[in-house]
This record gives structure tokens, C-alpha cells and sequence, in this order.
């Protein structure tokens, strides 16, 4: 017998969670105080423009494509400084399996 998925997470939910995770923690912990399951979400922001880290483990050579805004992934971490720093260190992971 298997478990049943859990209903989809409403869309204007993640989108907003997506975008205030640019630049406003306060939001984010709202929101993540709401809906902790947004922690793992992801938007599809159109041709291909995802921000999850399954892509990268399954194509690491992502990490020099363009991603949001068109920077490449890895030089938008950089920008990110020390709240990126996480995404970075993958990054730099993913580059030497490459």
C-alpha cells in the first residue's frame, strides 16, 4: 500500500516565496512559518529557468549556464557573498565533476 502525495503547493505561494527570497528574510520566515514545505519548493519561471538543485546534480555543467536574469549560476552565487555561500561550495563541487 503507498502513501498518498500531498496536494500540490498553491503556485502564488511558491512564486511569491521565490521572489522575497531575493531580499527579504523577514518574508521568508513568514512564510516558512506557514508553510514549511516551501523550504523545498521551486518556481518555473519559463524556458527552462529553474532554480533547483536537482538540475545541477543531474547536468553539472549548469553551473557556467545562464541562469536567473541571465548570470551564470556560479557568478550569481559570488555576487550572493556569505548568503550564498552554500550554493557556491556546490557549485564548486559540481565543477569538479565536470
Amino acid at each position: 500500500m503507498s502513501a498518498e502525495k500531498p496536494p500540490p503547493l498553491d503556485p502564488e505561494l511558491v512564486q511569491e516565496f521565490v521572489l522575497v527570497a531575493h531580499s527579504d528574510l523577514a518574508a521568508v520566515e513568514r512564510l516558512l512559518e506557514q508553510s514549511p514545505v516551501l523550504l523545498n519548493s521551486a518556481w518555473d519561471w519559463g524556458g527552462g529557468d529553474w532554480e533547483v538543485r536537482a538540475m545541477l546534480a543531474a547536468h553539472p555543467q549548469l553551473r557556467d549556464a545562464a541562469g536567473p536574469h541571465g548570470i551564470p549560476l556560479v557568478k550569481h552565487a559570488e555576487a550572493g557573498g556569505e548568503r550564498a555561500r552554500e550554493v557556491l561550495e556546490l557549485l564548486e563541487r559540481e565543477e569538479a565533476k565536470v
